[in-house]
């Protein structure tokens, strides 16, 4: 089987994770920027539009929150907004995924790739710092639980913990079915 490749059999259990963050991502506001707010924010991070803000490289296709907004299945208190995002290249968001900048950005593995990518050790500190200056001066937490009080906010983790264990007794019963189906299947074949 070394010539084909088969697709990844999906199950409810494997997209628990992406449905806790949609769960966590549903209270978080979403907030457009302002067409007069955009050429500051270019500007405060050294970069043009399409510019990836990590690595500089051009055509940047996503943008990255720079803080999570979903951590451990749960809303980390940042929006996303202007101030908590940065355009980049799907090759940094990937790498950085739900790491912090100042853990992910200086690290060796990430320093190696710059490096790949042409950036020397000066450009490379002055992204650091033009990015860590922009996390200072923009950098907002919001006590989510606090803004809608503890009750709603027990009654959230409730809900999620209560979907979550839906989908797996759903999956114990999916793969219940599954096991019949192919118990049939192998069974019409030895026939």
């Amino acid at each position: 089987m070394k010539n084909f490749k088969m697709p990844i059999k999906s199950n409810l259990k494997s997209r628990i994770s992406t449905i806790n963050n949609a769960f966590a991502i549903s209270i978080i506001p979403y907030v457009p920027p302002q067409e007069e707010v955009l050429e500051e924010y270019y500007n405060e991070l050294k970069i043009e539009p399409k510019q990836c803000g990590y690595c500089l490289t051009k055509g940047a296709k996503t943008v990255d929150h720079i803080f999570p907004v979903v951590k451990d299945g749960l809303p980390f208190g940042y929006l996303t907004d202007i101030n908590n995002l940065i355009p980049c290249c799907k090759d940094c968001n990937s790498k950085k995924g739900g790491k912090l900048f100042k853990d992910w950005y200086k690290s060796k593995e990430n320093i190696k790739r710059l490096k790949e990518l042409k950036l020397n050790e000066t450009t490379i500190n002055e992204r650091y710092n033009i990015i860590s200056d922009y996390i200072k001066k923009h950098e907002k937490q919001y006590d989510f639980e606090k803004i809608i009080g503890k009750e709603k906010w027990d009654e959230f983790v409730r809900r999620k913990n209560k979907m979550t264990e839906l989908l797996e007794d759903n999956q114990k019963f999916c793969d219940e079915l599954n096991e019949i189906i192919w118990n049939y299947i192998i069974g019409s074949n030895a026939n």
